[in-house]
């Protein structure tokens, strides 16, 4: 039994507790956020029959239906559209002020999963190590978000996206556990077939999401099965294959399902995009320039902190498994992080493939990224991509006998990674007031009271939406914090009027415009 570390479990806690206080500012402002724009046009169907009938199961029924509807006349997200028809306003707008908290949360759960999975139960790591490695790949992914509203308080775009971002997170921690983990073997029969039906059921769910998961999914569950084959130890390689094999073909039905649907194709022309005669090659160039271009762009002070502290939690962890207890064979390392490489420029694919990109790079680039949404998913895939590297590196270097460790070198190390993450943060607020950090920016509309009075105008048009009138002028906004306000949406009156059964519904007098 390896001794208690109190290290690293001073290094848990101490990133527990700072996780905690940083979510605390966002929980509290998320309390203002509303419904919007697609909210309205997805949930109307199933808010109507909830209201007429109070029925749970008949609203459920009735948001199958729709996502039917959805399928085959827009898009193939069967399970996001579900969830989007289910938005919590359809149940109670006051229920709408949670999708904050809920998507932090579930974010959030998938790494810490994700992090005790790989890290802890596959690669044993004490749970205080990896507890710790997952909280700072959490930190720097949820504080440097690309747009807060579309991440976290705008639930269409938030559960599209981020929620099914974290649902596959979830499902791969658990395609890993189940195929690598010791017990599988020891496990009767029925056991097997349960656990086998269950994962082959999360995994179609989790394939009905937005096209860059879904997308990113596949190529995992690929990259997955080709290192059960290479790497995976000759008397077990069948055994793990054959044992993941069902899951993976369950993902591909599932991802089939999503991508060859009536309402893709139909969606396709109103986006502008050829299906039929695509340029496979030169979709794939640009994605990797892109992909280039989007980590420098991207790739911060802060980041580099974070994956250095990494690397200095996973080398003392190494040092503390021993030869004895690593098991894993930490082999191919370069291929592996080519694979992380060209799995994330697998990520602008689907944007590249509906926009025209015939112009210079800068263009290109632009086009690919503009849409904060999708950004977000491929910054924090990003984010755990760069970590999970780190570590694989490190562990093949340990196998390969560099096994140089000092614990005071390891404690200059992390004051150097402090260091540097404290100035990141000081030249952005000088730079950009903190406005790309998301407890920063929670705290400034708190303050400033934009948030509050976000929540005022919003409570007041909902107040007019719910009256009795036929027609109803709704208040223009003043204000637009970055956490509660979605830049990529569509205007938000769109949808209300069906949503509220409504005539008509207009402004009291021209909307302002805002811009990121």
């Amino acid at each position: 039994m390896r001794k208690k570390d109190t290290t690293m479990t001073v290094t848990a806690i101490v990133l527990t507790v700072i996780t905690i206080a940083l979510l605390i500012p966002f929980i509290y402002v998320s309390k203002y956020a509303y419904p919007w724009a697609d909210d309205f046009s997805y949930g109307t169907d199933a808010r109507m029959v909830y209201l007429s009938t109070h029925s749970v199961l008949k609203t459920i029924g009735e948001a199958i239906r729709s996502t039917a509807a959805v399928y085959m006349d827009w898009q193939g997200t069967y399970t996001s559209c579900f969830l989007m028809s289910l938005q919590p306003a359809v149940w109670n707008i006051k229920l709408y002020h949670l999708t904050g908290l809920i998507m932090a949360i579930s974010m959030l759960g998938a790494y810490v999963v994700l992090g005790l999975v790989v890290f802890k139960r596959l690669w044993k790591m004490s749970f205080p190590g990896a507890i710790s490695i997952s909280l700072l790949a959490y930190l720097v992914s949820a504080e440097r978000v690309i747009g807060i509203a579309e991440a976290f308080t705008w639930y269409n775009s938030a559960v599209h996206y981020t929620y099914m971002n974290s649902l596959l997170v979830f499902f791969v921690s658990m395609v890993a556990l189940y195929v690598f983990g010791k017990n599988r073997d020891e496990r009767k029969p029925i056991s097997k077939i349960v656990l086998t039906a269950l994962l082959c059921l999360l995994g179609v769910v989790t394939a009905g999401s937005n096209n860059v998961t879904a997308l990113t999914g596949m190529l995992v569950m690929l990259v997955f099965g080709v290192a059960i084959m290479v790497l995976q130890e000759k008397g077990h390689k069948l055994n793990c294959f054959l044992a993941f094999l069902p899951m993976m073909i369950a993902y591909a039905f599932g991802f089939l399902a999503n991508m060859l649907s009536p309402g893709n194709r139909a969606r396709g022309g109103t986006m502008g995009a050829d299906i039929g005669h695509l340029d496979v090659v030169d979709i794939l160039v640009k994605a990797f320039k892109v992909c280039t271009m989007d980590i420098a762009d991207k790739f911060s002070l802060e980041l580099l902190a974070v994956l250095l502290g990494v690397g200095i939690i996973a080398w003392r962890e190494l040092h503390k498994i021993g030869d004895k207890g690593l098991r894993f064979s930490f082999g191919m390392p370069v291929l592996v992080v080519l694979a992380s490489y060209c799995l994330l420029a697998a990520m602008y694919c689907p944007m590249l493939a509906v926009e025209d990109t015939s112009g210079d790079m800068l263009q290109v680039f632009g086009i690919a990224t503009e849409m904060a949404r999708t950004e977000n998913v491929v910054y924090f895939n990003m984010v755990l991509l760069m970590a999970f590297d780190v570590v694989y590196c490190l562990g093949w270097l340990y196998q390969k006998g560099f096994r140089v460790y000092s614990p005071l070198v390891g404690a200059l190390a992390a004051v150097v990674a402090v260091i540097i993450c404290l100035f990141g943060i000081r030249t952005e607020m000088m730079t950009d007031k903190g406005q790309h950090y998301l407890t920063t920016t929670a705290i400034d509309n708190w303050k400033n009271g934009t948030a509050a009075y976000y929540g005022y105008q919003m409570e007041e048009n909902t107040n007019r939406l719910m009256s009795e009138d036929e027609d109803v002028y709704v208040m223009p906004f003043g204000v637009n914090p970055n956490t509660l306000y979605p830049y990529d949406a569509s205007d938000w009156i769109e949808g209300t009027r069906l949503f509220y059964q409504k005539n008509s519904v207009t402004y009291e007098s021209e909307p302002y415009v805002f811009e990121r």
